[in-house]
């Protein structure tokens, strides 16, 4: 009886899927108001991704990162505020928050040029989490100003923040040996970050940059 063979190259064409753990860093551009800037610098990233292969050109990627928007030294507001005598005497406690924790859901697909180089577009979706920033009192007077001044961190301060982002990108990835790649992603925020109500500010806050992420595939 004739035997069918596959051609070797075929058994090559599609590669298999793979797991991998990812970390790196991104450059946020943050968001300018009238007297400061604000959420402009590095915040680091850290998750594990799956690729699934369609094709020898096309595969899909999803995953879980933790992620950070930091820089943050415009969100303050007062949450307790005693007046005693008139208004001569104040005793104020504020809340600056100044990290966002979220948990991130990416998917993207890419298309492969060749064995080393992609390219692909996709969106995510953060949940925040937590928030963490310092906490303060202090009292005031007309005649001595800001006095008894406490300062001391504090977690839990993600009161006036958007619990849900949503982010558009590109993607450029470049397998750099046999198990390690690299990807540069610029993003662009699809919502506000602020609540705008309870900040008192007429503005969108858009979570935008471009990441630099490492994988490497586990298996």
């Amino acid at each position: 009886a004739a035997s069918t063979t596959i051609p070797q190259q075929n058994l090559l064409s599609v590669k298999k899927d793979a797991l991998l753990i990812e970390g790196g860093t991104a450059f946020a551009m943050g968001w300018n108001y009238k007297d400061a800037h604000e959420g402009r610098g590095l915040n680091p990233a850290l998750g594990i991704g799956y690729i699934h292969h369609l094709n020898s050109k096309w595969s899909t990627q999803i995953g879980v990162q933790g992620s950070i928007i930091s820089h943050l030294n415009a969100s303050q507001h007062i949450i307790k505020h005693i007046n005693s005598d008139f208004g001569y005497n104040s005793i104020d406690t504020v809340v600056a928050t100044k990290f966002l924790y979220y948990v991130t859901f990416p998917l993207r697909i890419q298309y492969n040029w060749n064995s080393k180089n992609s390219i692909g577009i996709g969106c995510s979706v953060s949940h925040l989490i937590n928030g963490f920033g310092k906490m303060s009192t202090y009292h005031q007077t007309a005649d001595a100003g800001i006095t008894d001044l406490k300062e001391w961190s504090q977690t839990g301060l993600s009161r006036g923040f958007n619990e849900w982002n949503v982010v558009i990108s590109l993607a450029y990835r470049k397998k750099l040996s046999g198990k390690l790649n690299a990807s540069l992603i610029p993003y662009f925020g699809l919502m506000d970050i602020k609540n705008n109500s309870f900040f008192k500010e007429a503005k969108t806050e858009r979570d935008m940059g471009i990441q630099l992420i490492f994988g490497y595939e586990l298996f």
